[in-house]
């Protein structure tokens, strides 16, 4: 499914870009888009771990 990000503007002007999604790229923006509760409670760790790593 050909697809678009802002993601590779940076990408383009030479910087590292990371694109972190959860759900169907199928989905993606219509009445369908969803998150599952198990999607959102491993994306929050994530998040909280990273942030935790990147935590002066």
């Amino acid at each position: 499914m050909p697809s678009w990000t802002h993601a590779s503007n940076y990408h383009k002007a030479g910087y590292t870009a990371w694109l972190l999604v959860t759900g169907s790229l199928i989905d993606s923006h219509t009445d369908r888009e969803s998150i599952s509760l198990d999607e959102l409670e491993k994306f929050t760790k994530f998040f909280y771990e990273l942030f935790k790593e990147l935590s002066p």
